[in-house]
């Protein structure tokens, strides 16, 4: 390319230029054509351009065009406003990341428990597990493994002839020698009176009910009968032994299959 010299200001310019002007007269000329070296010139130029674009794109592989880089995605800080999501071509709108790093899980963190497994509940029971011993009060139930007994008094015809007891017997468990229809046999025979002398004081010893004459003074009579698990049998315990010199202060159940051993003493 041709460089031109810088203007300067030539030494009376003006006073050369209104000399000139005012000693030439004007002459209408058509105006010149462009001459032909500058035209050459020109097109000169424009093939030196255009080879160095083919020679840019054959360095580059060929002419295919080059591949558009990547976006850029830039991640806006905790906070910002999310920019709005760019245009799509296919005219669908491409939601853009909200900037907001989805916590990851620590790989050292535990996992989260196994919910803790509960036990069943089991209904506990207050019955004993084994004979009971005991002297019980009058109202008093007592509970034996299988059975629930209460004996609400004791009592006599007043003339030491005749001798009473009102009690209940209840089937509350299950035992394994129960019938085979589930029901077991209540009777007078754990029941005992015990004998003594009311002369001489001397003991003799616990006699089973039913080796007394029974007595009619008392009723309903406390009868033999089979329970189901939860019936009761209940009624008048009375023996009449004839003498008024024996004396029945103790009653006793004792049931001969169980070993359980209850006593309930006469007030006095």
């Amino acid at each position: 390319m041709t460089m031109l010299p810088p203007e300067r200001d030539l030494p009376g310019a003006d006073r050369m230029v209104e000399e000139i002007i005012a000693g030439v007269e004007p002459v209408h000329t058509e105006a010149p054509s462009r001459r032909p070296w500058v035209i050459l010139g020109a097109a000169a130029a424009v093939a030196l351009v255009v080879g160095g674009v083919f020679a840019v794109q054959g360095l580059r592989g060929g002419t295919s065009p080059a591949e558009p880089a990547p976006p850029t995605v830039t991640t806006a800080p905790t906070g910002a406003p999310s920019p709005a999501p760019s245009a799509d071509p296919t005219g669908t709108a491409t939601p853009q990341s909200s900037g907001t790093a989805t916590p990851q899980p620590s790989e050292t963190a535990s996992p989260d428990p196994e919910p803790t497994m509960t036990a069943t509940p089991v209904e506990p029971t207050d019955r004993p597990s084994g004979p009971v011993t005991l002297t019980a009060k009058l109202g008093e139930t007592v509970k034996t493994r299988y059975f629930d007994v209460t004996v609400t008094e004791l009592t006599s015809d007043g003339e030491g002839m005749a001798w009473a007891a009102d009690v209940t017997v209840c089937y509350a468990a299950p035992h394994p020698d129960a019938n085979a229809d589930g029901t077991t046999r209540t009777s007078t025979d754990p029941w005992f009176f015990e004998v003594t002398d009311g002369e001489t004081g001397k003991a003799h010893g616990f006699r089973g009910v039913g080796e007394f004459p029974p007595s009619e003074q008392w009723s309903p009579k406390y009868q033999e009968r089979l329970l189901k698990v939860g019936e009761c049998n209940s009624g008048w315990i009375s023996v009449a032994p004839g003498n008024p010199d024996l004396l029945l202060p103790t009653l006793r159940y004792s049931p001969a299959d169980f070993g359980d051993e209850i006593l309930w003493k006469f007030p006095g």
